[in-house]
């Protein structure tokens, strides 16, 4: 697969020093040829991740919020899919990312790409290169043009069971089918140990976001017949 290094680089602003990691960080695992192949897409979105979480939270505690609850919900609005999808978007290399031909680009794999591209220019240009392009890309925009997050069903689904006093909320993962650049999830959401629904998803971050969602509307269908 042709990976157009050169445009890549001049919409992220910046150039690598070593350009075979930014074509591993689009490299989506769809496109591997064997199970066996180093899967460098997820390796870099997990960190990128958290890179991307220190930053955001290194940016909030600077704005000396009130306190740590507060915090925490910014954080949580600025790092969600939506934002970190939209930034994708704004910089418009999802086109770029090397993946099957019969997979569709969804919001879920720009959100991971934002991520993996975090990882990748930190390995290249450490904390400070990844700190600038954070800033210009997700935290900047977030504030000038005051993005409303929609809520997750995760996060939505602990809010309604610790109002209503429900008890602990715990996700399983239940098996993971199909090989492993193309898988499926099945996890299961449980209220105090109990099996509250089932969600199936290409990745294990969206099977507990369905299964929570499922979990939501049978408690409140179950409440409403009260």
């Amino acid at each position: 697969m042709i990976f157009y290094i050169t445009e890549v680089q001049e919409k992220l602003g910046y150039n690598f020093k070593d350009p075979e990691i930014i074509r591993r960080a689009f490299t989506h695992p769809s496109s591997l040829k064997s199970d066996h192949d180093e899967k460098d897409y997820d390796r870099y979105e997990f960190l990128g991740d958290s890179v991307l979480g220190f930053v955001v939270a290194d940016y909030i505690f600077k704005r000396k919020f009130k306190n740590e609850g507060q915090m925490t919900e910014e954080k949580k609005s600025i790092v969600s899919s939506k934002p970190l999808s939209m930034a994708t978007k704004s910089l418009g290399v999802e086109k770029y990312m090397l993946k099957s031909d019969k997979l569709e680009i969804t919001d879920s794999m720009c959100e991971n790409l934002f991520e993996a591209i975090i990882g990748a220019i930190y390995l290249d240009g450490g904390l400070e290169e990844a700190r600038k392009f954070i800033l210009k890309n997700l935290i900047e925009p977030f504030y000038k043009h005051g993005i409303k997050v929609v809520k997750d069903s995760k996060s939505l689904l602990n809010e309604y069971t610790s109002k209503n006093k429900l008890g602990d909320v715990k996700y399983t993962l239940v098996n993971k089918k199909g090989k492993d650049n193309l898988p499926t999830f099945t996890v299961k959401v449980l209220l105090d140990n109990k099996v509250l629904a089932e969600g199936v998803g290409n990745s294990k971050k969206n099977a507990e976001q369905m299964a929570a969602e499922k979990a939501l509307a049978k408690l409140k269908k179950v409440k409403n017949k009260c």
